[in-house]
């Protein structure tokens, strides 16, 4: 999606451009210097100006619903990951209610214990990873993106390879994971919108 700054940019510097080479061009032929109407070329430049302004204040409450789509959405899959999230170390949103809304860590969740040859805590992660595909949210029309459905194809792939490999570590996931929400996160709190 292109920026509409930049195309803001990019007519009023052709603008500002053209004006200039009008300008010199006027002073090799000093008649046509004479008949310059100055109050016509700032009228011109205030009507882009004014221009740019309306285009502006129109696209501006789209920008801001856009965002807040990308907020609720975000805010969505990571209360579907909650546990997953705490299980990689990563901040999850408190469940208190005079804490709502705040980030917090919970550094007890992992469990150490082994039984037999089995690790109890990957037995968790597998569990708690097929959890959230199960709960996961779809992707909404208001947020989708090319990247976003990427990122999603990649999760899938990667929660697949932790699920069904005996040899994965809790380390190694909770660190793929937690790789997979960092940039998740990233790309939902700075959306190109």
């Amino acid at each position: 999606m292109m920026q509409f700054d930049r195309l803001f940019l990019i007519v009023a510097g052709s603008a500002a451009i053209g004006m200039f080479v009008g300008f010199t061009a006027g002073l090799d032929n000093p008649p046509a210097s004479k008949d310059v109407q100055w109050e016509t070329l700032v009228a011109g430049a205030a009507a882009i100006f004014g221009g740019w302004m309306a285009y502006s204040g129109a696209i501006e409450p789209y920008k801001r619903t856009r965002k807040q789509y990308f907020i609720d959405f975000h805010r969505t899959v990571n209360d579907a990951a909650e546990y997953l999230r705490a299980m990689c170390g990563l901040p999850i949103h408190s469940s208190e209610e005079k804490y709502r809304g705040v980030m917090t860590k919970i550094t007890s969740y992992k469990n150490e214990e082994v039984v037999g040859e089995i690790d109890v805590s990957m037995v968790e992660m597998r569990e708690e990873i097929s959890r959230y595909l199960y709960n996961r949210p779809f992707i909404t029309e208001h947020v989708a993106s090319a990247e976003l459905i990427n990122m999603f194809k990649d999760f899938d792939e990667m929660a697949e390879n932790i699920v069904m490999n005996p040899e994965t570590t809790f380390e190694f996931a909770a660190t793929e994971i937690g790789d997979w929400f960092k940039k998740f996160d990233y790309a939902m709190l700075n959306p190109d919108i």
